[in-house]
């Protein structure tokens, strides 16, 4: 069963931390999400044919589901990369009190959740 504020987590790479923290600081002013984390990685992929490996930064944004149409275009639109990485992936669990700290700096309403 689907909530109204069903809390994801989009998780997005970058090719820098300066670029992360700018969509993550505009996501966070913007009350589009909650919490952002970011963490150096390092990625193996192809691309265009070729074996890529690269030192990349991935953040993690705790939102709501009903977000999500909101926050994939702005990623989109100031992402450097030509095809980003914009994975959105359900909380399956959550702790009350975290849900409700979630919903509240989204300027959401926790009443009525059921975990």
């Amino acid at each position: 069963m689907m909530h109204l504020h069903e809390p994801i987590i989009v998780n997005v790479s970058f090719p820098d931390q300066e670029s992360a923290i700018q969509i993550s600081k505009y996501l966070l002013e913007n009350k589009l999400v909650a919490c952002a984390q970011i963490s150096p990685i390092e990625s193996y992929y192809t691309w265009q044919g070729n074996f890529e490996s690269c030192k990349e930064y991935k953040a993690s944004f705790k939102t709501v589901h009903q977000f999500w149409p909101k926050i994939e275009p702005i990623i989109l639109q100031k992402h450097p990369y030509e095809v980003p990485e914009i994975l959105a992936v359900p909380i399956i669990e959550v702790t009350q009190s975290y849900l409700e700290w979630m919903l509240a700096e989204l300027g959401l309403s926790g009443k009525d959740i059921d975990v």
